[in-house]
């Protein structure tokens, strides 16, 4: 029987959408959590065959020849910087599952491929409201109310990635009448419901951000502007009342900080080690102000850990640094680890799926909603690696990682 690539991109898009909750509550099932590895290595090996095999278009080019890039910058780190090679092929591990999952999706899906994604994503986004529902009756709360991407601490990093997107889904859908109005709404109600009982207040951020980009983008009549935004306003006022219906100390927080105060807050951490001001700390007491280390970082893997079972391998860096919480801001460890070279390989690869998809959506407007869509995700991924770590967990990495693969796939020949 011969492995087809999309197959197995679906068969991984199932598994990590409900995995979680499996293994949380049959823990013996947790081995099952590096079915996604396995997954991934298949690919690798169907993609080596697919490029010895097949010519590449431009934009594959470019994501073969960008992604072989970084690989070769780390492994003339590790030559001169390596300390252990566990922790360097964990660190490789940790960091390519998601660039290999995002070129093989560009190289086996196909542009019907990515209605279907969606109706998973649908599918998925309607049976965790009442997932999500039966775990606040049972009391679970904040960031432990992931749904089906489990009820462990911090899982809202996940539901964070996955909202925006189906919010992205439900406007963009809406705007070029591939939604209906009744839909988009179970959607943008459904997202704040969740998003509020989650605490995600970062999310309130997003979705105005979204609606702005939609309002900056759609070529649509004014009185659907202005519907878009009233209805905006309306979804964004009505979260912050069950906010602060549901956790009512939040009233005090939003009114003294505000949203963008809540990005400054340093919540993780020791000594002031936060979101904006990961960096200035790295070079004055990580890298004692080395140019060098702020142009190439320490190394992948240096500043990695590895804690499996009962097998755990720390580097030195971790060991002397962890309670900074360096690991809990994605921007912050690419830095530590790959410097300012690492930072805009990312920024990089970021910005070319904002403008593939700028300019592709001029010229493919049947498609141009999906292009619309991955310009929103991507600039709401951009603001989750400066304010989580979201994007270095599998699920969300993962999503993200995808969605980032859409105008690739959509605009393939």
């Amino acid at each position: 029987m011969k492995i087809r690539g999309e197959k197995l991109i679906f068969g991984q898009l199932y598994l990590i959408l409900y995995i979680r909750t499996l293994t949380y509550f049959i823990p013996a099932l947790s081995i099952m959590n590096y079915f996604s590895d396995i997954i991934n290595l298949i690919l690798l090996f169907l993609l080596i065959y697919n490029l010895i095999k097949n010519p590449l278009t431009v934009n594959r080019q470019f994501i073969i020849g960008f992604t072989l890039c970084l690989l070769l910058f780390d492994i003339i780190s590790f030559l001169f910087e390596g300390q252990n090679l566990i922790l360097f092929l964990w660190g490789v591990r940790n960091q390519y599952r998601f660039i290999l999952f995002f070129v093989a999706a560009i190289f086996f899906m196909k542009k019907n491929d990515v209605p279907k994604v969606f109706s998973v994503f649908y599918s998925c986004f309607i049976i965790n409201i009442f997932v999500v529902t039966f775990e606040f009756i049972v009391g679970y709360r904040r960031d432990f109310l992931g749904g089906t991407f489990g009820m462990e601490h911090n899982c809202n990093g996940i539901v964070n990635v996955f909202l925006c997107i189906m919010v992205s889904y439900a406007i963009w859908g809406w705007v070029y009448k591939q939604v209906r109005a009744k839909k988009a709404c179970i959607i943008l109600f459904g997202s704040i419901y969740w998003a509020t009982l989650a605490e995600l207040k970062i999310f309130f951020i997003e979705i105005m951000i979204i609606f702005a980009l939609v309002l900056l983008l759609a070529k649509i009549k004014s009185s659907k502007k202005i519907s878009c935004v009233l209805f905006g306003s309306l979804i964004i006022c009505s979260g912050i009342v069950i906010l602060t219906l549901v956790y009512p100390e939040q009233i005090e927080y939003l009114l003294k900080y505000g949203l963008i105060g809540y990005l400054r807050n340093v919540n993780l951490g020791i000594h002031g080690f936060g979101r904006l001001s990961a960096i200035p700390i790295t070079n004055k007491v990580f890298f004692q102000d080395s140019i060098r280390k702020m142009i190439f970082g320490i190394g992948t893997g240096n500043a990695e850990f590895m804690m499996v079972g009962k097998i755990n391998f720390l580097s030195e860096f971790y060991k002397q640094y962890s309670d900074y919480a360096y690991n809990c801001y994605l921007y912050a460890f690419i830095y530590i680890e790959r410097g300012i070279l690492g930072l805009i390989w990312h920024i990089v690869l970021f910005a070319k799926t904002i403008i593939l998809s700028y300019k592709y959506r001029k010229k493919n407007l049947d498609d141009r909603i999906w292009y619309d869509i991955a310009i929103c995700t991507t600039f709401c991924f951009l603001i989750m690696c400066i304010y989580d770590s979201a994007l270095r967990v599998s699920t969300s990495g993962l999503l993200a990682f995808l969605i980032l693969g859409v105008p690739y796939i959509v605009s393939n020949k």
